[in-house]
């Protein structure tokens, strides 16, 4: 697991599959039990142990366990719980047991934890580190530095998700008017299903293609690039951009060779898209470059 430390009195502890946040007043026996797990390595098996003692509703205590594709989160009542997902930011307040799917990153901490780190924010490593909070990714994301994004908050779960959206996306609750906008840092709007069914999400603005790391807005940290295999060499090296607007995505060809083409999910057809004109991507679009193909989800 890949993620950061906030810092701060009380101890962040990594091990494994488990991410525990502990604050600087826990109680002395409660550490050494966390401590002593350091050497079990099923993190349903840490809970259970929590669950039974005295001191597992400790108000300071979270407790994060990666299952691969989600967690298991148990925190108290002093701490907050943050998970961003493809099109929408969850927040929930402690006390908190539940499971949740697909995260992109998920967070634990105090309650005025911010979003995401900062670039000086250390590492989370295995072991145990002075810290009051903690962001774990759960994998890869690609694009450049977020943005910020404004979108509305639901009233029944406090998601944070597209402003003009009808039905929440966490919780499915119908959002009636009028809606107070907020502008947070931004969440993955979107992501890509290659047709070898490996899948990207897109954090930002990226360029596709066999080698597009010298491609001028790769290099300037503008886009991030984006690698697509191509062994007939029908993909050029930088063959198009995916621009991440807001909560939506945009299509340009980069003037490759053998052209970029898609099909809108309305659309019985692919249809070539001009060399340098951008156009906007719906949930669904069948992409096309050179030999090789992919799908826009959300």
């Amino acid at each position: 697991m890949d993620g950061r430390i906030l810092p701060g009195p009380g101890r962040v502890v990594h091990h494994g599959d488990v991410v525990v946040v502990l604050g600087d007043r826990a109680p002395t026996d409660l550490v050494e039990l966390l401590f002593d797990a350091a050497s079990v390595a099923d993190g349903d098996g840490l809970l259970d142990r929590l669950r039974q003692h005295p001191h597992g509703d400790e108000p300071s205590l979270g407790v994060l366990v990666c299952h691969g594709d989600g967690f298991t989160v148990r925190i108290g009542a002093d701490l907050l719980y943050r998970s961003d997902h493809v099109g929408y930011r969850s927040t929930v307040s402690g006390p908190v047991d539940l499971a949740t799917a697909d995260p992109i990153r998920v967070a634990i901490g105090p309650a005025d934890m911010p979003i995401g780190p900062a670039a000086d924010h250390p590492g989370l490593r295995e072991g145990a580190w002075l810290g009051t909070g903690a962001w774990v990714d759960t994998g890869p994301t690609v694009g450049a530095s977020p943005q910020q994004l404004e979108g509305v908050v639901c009233g029944t779960c406090a998601a944070f998700v597209h402003p003009r959206t009808l039905r929440c996306r966490r919780c499915d609750t119908v959002l009636e008017p009028p809606r107070q906008a907020w502008t947070q840092p931004a969440v993955p709007v979107a992501s890509l299903r290659m047709d070898d069914g490996t899948r990207h999400v897109l954090n930002g603005d990226v360029v596709v293609g066999r080698n597009p790391s010298g491609h001028e807005r790769v290099q300037s940290g503008a886009a991030a690039p984006l690698v697509v295999t191509d062994s007939e060499r029908s993909v050029s090296r930088s063959h198009a951009e995916l621009l991440v607007q807001g909560w939506s995505v945009h299509l340009r060809d980069l003037g490759s060779p053998n052209g970029t083409s898609v099909r809108l999910p309305s659309s019985p057809r692919h249809e070539p898209v001009p060399t340098g004109e951008v156009i906007a991507l719906l949930p669904g679009t069948e992409i096309t470059m050179g030999r090789r193909a992919m799908t826009l989800l959300t």
